[in-house]
């Protein structure tokens, strides 16, 4: 199969990698309207039922048979369950490491997770071995990671205040990487709106758990309808984003185009945030995200090679 060339398959993904990466910076606009009105673990349990519920009535009306494929088959069961639980326990990590390092050094701390994904799934997945061929790529991602070490660092202090917040920080970009794997170990075996939707299903609990014991699910009652709205139905839009589309791109363009997508993202995200909030990026943050771009771009539409 051609991988990025100039075909209908190749069109098509070009678009679902556009669709994620524009489309899921807006999942972070939402989430920081939503700060304003709920705490963080309510907004998790009710965007994620809203993605379950919304992803399973999709799965239910057009992969049914696939779907019962998955759920006759308990070893898929029990890593959707493991995969449910990989993306739950980051969270609670990197809150607390946060909490004990600048923001900066976090982001650099989460930086580590692109490198050592990639050359994991280099290593173990031979189809990711194709994208990572030719200048394009050796020049994109060292231009890439350049560009979003510069801007991170352009943004605020790196002064490490104490090493236990790096510890948390590491843990959860360990587990963020191990989840990566399993993804691509899923969706190659299954179908990835299954896989999302039972994923999505079980994380939906876990939050609700979550929030029931720490959170205050009581505000959801108390606050405007139109943040309600926003609410569950950021949910719905996040997940088929940022879960059930980003599942497809690992399945259909592997997880090196898959990761890069993500380290672009944040760039469409700081122009929306300019454009909705007033947020105005400096020079040398508009240079950096320009140079991510370039870089990710010379990646993403690289042409490839005929496996």
């Amino acid at each position: 199969m051609n991988r990025f060339y100039g075909n209908a398959a190749l069109t098509r993904q070009r678009a679902y990698v556009a669709a994620y990466t524009v489309g899921g910076s807006l999942i972070v606009i939402l989430q920081r309207f939503l700060t304003f009105s709920y705490d963080s673990l309510t907004i998790n349990a009710c965007r994620f039922l809203a993605g379950a519920l919304t992803l399973l009535v999709i799965v239910i009306a057009f992969r049914r048979a696939a779907l019962a494929q998955v759920l006759r088959r308990p070893a898929q069961l029990r890593n959707i369950a493991i995969l449910s639980l990989l993306g739950f326990a980051p969270q609670a990590l990197v809150v607390e490491g946060i909490a004990r390092v600048p923001a900066v050094i976090a982001s650099l701390i989460g930086l580590l997770g692109l490198p050592l994904s990639i050359g994991l799934a280099v290593a173990i997945f031979p189809d990711e071995r194709r994208a990572v061929k030719g200048a394009g790529f050796v020049i994109g991602s060292a231009l890439a990671l350049g560009a979003t070490i510069g801007l991170t660092l352009s943004q605020q202090d790196s002064t490490i205040e104490y090493s236990t917040g790096v510890v948390y920080m590491l843990l959860a970009t360990l587990i963020g990487v191990l989840s990566v794997l399993l993804t691509k170990r899923l969706v190659i075996t299954s179908d990835p709106l299954c896989v999302s939707s039972l994923n999505t299903g079980i994380s939906s609990a876990l939050f609700f758990v979550a929030a029931l014991i720490w959170g205050n699910l009581s505000s959801v009652a108390s606050a405007p309808l139109t943040n309600t709205l926003v609410l569950f139905g950021s949910g719905a839009y996040g997940l088929l984003i940022g879960g059930a589309l980003y599942m497809v791109i690992v399945r259909q363009a592997g997880i090196v185009i898959a990761r890069f997508a993500d380290l672009a993202m944040p760039v469409f995200t700081g122009l929306f945030g300019m454009i909705l909030f007033h947020e105005m990026l400096g020079p040398a943050q508009m240079a950096f995200g320009a140079a991510l771009l370039l870089g990710c771009g010379l990646i993403l539409f690289q042409r490839g090679s005929t496996a």
